[in-house]
């Protein structure tokens, strides 16, 4: 089983090299975005052996190309959406680095793999569903009714707060921050209810479809896609773990149902407090959203140049992991907040926010090519192995599948949104949940 998982490792990276070349030296647009959908689905096909949709080299490569074309699709359709005049060469220099940067990424992960391979089971029997034991302990039960009622007082207050947008329910600092935190804790504690369920129980479970309706609720009125989204996603993954029955076109389905629900969904961030408007509601929407914020992002540092320096990687790591406090003292700034409020500003395009940025042309800021692998390396080194971890228990299973949805997000961010969102945010709420549930228990003399 191993050497035939190997051997497709080594035929996916000779493909690697061998395509990668021949459009390097080609420099056809079309060409090389073919080769680039062409390698996508290629992944996606190989390395589903199992018809699950928890392998990274599954779950990312189609959002990756999304993510890295869906602006020079735009284009094709006549979107007007440039500040700058569309050039061929750079537009072909944006897919080559962006093609360069998922053949390293799942390369990387292949790597990963191969160094790994006594973790390369797919048996998840010892970590599902355990008739001795129930789906969610009192002392979870207890952190999860407390998250609920926490975060529904903070989306009371936001929504009688005033604000209209969702910049502006940013701005409200604290209660922001603790609506969020609690929102991510409730997230977890459902999923993990998802993982210890048997498939049939999960459609009709109460403390499930309230969660659902009410991450719907959140998302019309704080305008926060990430957390039901994500989690939407998650119990995608755990029940296609549990059934193996997602197979390529299956997953190419759902692949064009995102494209679809995106554009819709942005109509309805933070609604309750800002209104709904259908006047720009058309087909086009499917080329107007942020599926195309990182390849724009990507032309515009090509087409205005930028100085190459190292130090974004550096700041970027501190500002994942140094408390707020800190950082505020230090002035120490994002690459994503550079990008917006500095870089935008200077090469007067299109105001200081909204576009965030992206882990590849994150990379060309930090050094090119070289940026691009290094960034990109460091990405499939840090999901390869979580993913490697996560038949260990089913804190490490959750903690991998919520690490694999903030990677589809960060397709857009920057690496300081992306250490931080997996190891500070991720990794705090898990504590969290650990540390209350041991005072809990011992308060309720061990039951």
């Amino acid at each position: 089983m191993f050497n035939s998982k190997l051997n497709k490792m080594v035929l996916f990276f000779i493909w690697s090299c061998l395509s990668f070349i021949a459009n390097f030296l080609l420099g056809n647009i079309f060409i090389l975005n073919v080769t680039f959908a062409i390698t996508t689905i290629l992944s996606i096909y190989i390395f589903n052996d199992d018809k699950t949709f928890i392998d990274p080299r599954v779950v990312l490569p189609g959002f990756f190309y999304l993510y890295h074309t869906w602006y020079f699709h735009s284009l094709s359709v006549g979107r007007e959406m440039l500040f700058f005049t569309p050039i061929d060469s750079i537009i072909e220099e944006s897919l080559l680095v962006s093609y360069f940067g998922m053949l390293v990424l799942i390369n990387t992960i292949n790597l990963v793999f191969i160094t790994r391979g006594r973790y390369f089971s797919t048996d998840y029997k010892l970590i599902f569903h355990d008739s001795s034991r129930t789906a969610t302990t009192k002392p979870e039960m207890i952190i999860w009714f407390a998250s609920l009622a926490v975060s529904f007082i903070c989306l009371a207050y936001v929504y009688t707060s005033g604000a209209t947008s969702k910049l502006e329910i940013t701005r409200l600092g604290g209660i922001h921050t603790l609506g969020y935190y609690s929102t991510l804790i409730l997230n977890i504690l459902t999923l993990l209810r998802c993982v210890r369920l048997p498939v049939r129980s999960i459609y009709k479970d109460k403390m499930i479809i309230i969660i659902i309706l009410y991450f719907v609720f959140y998302l019309i009125v704080a305008g926060e896609r990430d957390i039901p989204f994500r989690f939407l996603i998650s119990c995608l993954i755990i029940y296609t773990v549990k059934t193996k029955a997602f197979g390529f076109s299956k997953i190419l389905s759902f692949l064009t149902i995102v494209v679809i629900i995106v554009p819709i969904s942005q109509m309805f961030k933070s609604v309750a407090v800002g209104g709904l408007s259908l006047n720009n509601f058309s087909l086009l929407m499917l080329f107007s959203n942020e599926f195309i914020t990182t390849s724009r992002n990507l032309y515009s540092l090509l087409f205005f140049g930028v100085e190459h320096s190292l130090s974004f990687i550096f700041t970027d790591v501190l500002r994942a992991f140094l408390p707020s406090p800190i950082l505020d003292s230090l002035d120490i700034m994002s690459t994503n907040k550079w990008f917006n409020t500095l870089y935008r500003t200077d090469n007067d395009f299109s105001g200081s926010a909204g576009w965030g940025l992206g882990l590849i042309p994150q990379g060309i800021i930090v050094g090119g090519y070289f940026g691009v692998y290094l960034i990109m390396t460091l990405v499939g080194i840090i999901i390869g192995s979580l993913y490697a971890l996560r038949i260990k228990s089913q804190m490490y299973l959750l903690f991998y599948i919520l690490a694999l949805t903030v990677s589809i997000y960060c397709f857009r961010a920057d690496l300081a949104n992306y250490l931080s969102q997996i190891f500070k945010i991720n990794g705090f709420s898990f504590l969290i949940i650990f540390y209350f549930s041991k005072w809990l228990k011992r308060l309720s003399g061990g039951k």
